[in-house]
């Protein structure tokens, strides 16, 4: 942190704060947490990858194939014998396209959901969010080093009221209501709907490391000059 930053950290009473909580050795932790999630948003790629090429093998392949087959034997002479062996084959594979695609496209919408919800806990993390930071550039270190924290509350204030909170009511009402994924009839939907508590959780952990950590706008530029 550059002089002019831990100054004002220092006048605001957070620098002493840092200096206590410090010693928990938090490091460890929030470095362990990036790498679970990290790993978590790997597999959860490969499986959607999995899923979506799995749909598109499907409906863009497999589908049209038994299809095309299938009108080939209706026209030809093969049409006249029902009990034909190719034929059974060619209609058990288009009933299993059919029962396959529903769950298949439900696996690749939830993969696909839980994927940007979580990743955008770890962008957070990194502050990797895009922001239109060129007013702030003109302020003044003090009124930045504010800023940074007023963001850091709100993103708090957000993750808690409707992440959390809303998240947990969507969930608990979904589980009561016993409704059902699309192709998953085993699995409640409520479970679709976690993965916003669990990105809440997430967020206030992490704006428990910018509070202690800040990052204003153009600190590190101004390390780097420093």
């Amino acid at each position: 942190m550059s002089s002019e930053f831990a100054r004002w950290n220092k006048v605001l009473g957070i620098h002493s704060f840092v200096g206590v909580v410090g010693r928990i050795h938090l490091k460890r932790f929030y470095d362990r947490l990036d790498a679970a999630l990290t790993w978590v948003l790997i597999g959860l790629t490969a499986a959607m990858v999995f899923s979506i090429t799995g749909e598109i093998v499907l409906n863009a392949v497999i589908q049209p194939a038994a299809s095309s087959c299938l009108s080939f034997l209706d026209g030809g002479a093969a049409a006249q014998d029902d009990a034909s062996l190719l034929r059974r084959c060619l209609e058990g594979v288009m009933s299993f396209v059919a029962n396959a695609s529903s769950p298949v496209n439900t696996a690749s919408q939830t993969l696909l959901v839980w994927i940007g919800i979580l990743g955008s806990a770890l962008a957070f993390r990194y502050r990797a969010h895009l922001g239109v930071d060129a007013l702030v550039r003109v302020y003044p270190p003090r009124i930045r080093l504010w800023l940074d924290y007023a963001a850091t509350a709100l993103v708090g204030i957000f993750s808690l009221a409707v992440l959390v909170v809303g998240g947990y009511l969507v969930c608990s009402r979904s589980f009561s209501m016993g409704s059902k994924m699309p192709g998953f009839e085993f699995m409640n939907r409520g479970w679709f709907y976690l993965v916003l508590v669990i990105t809440g959780v997430l967020n206030l952990i992490y704006c428990v490391h910018h509070f202690l950590h800040p990052m204003p706008v153009g600190m590190k530029t101004e390390e780097k000059e420093t």
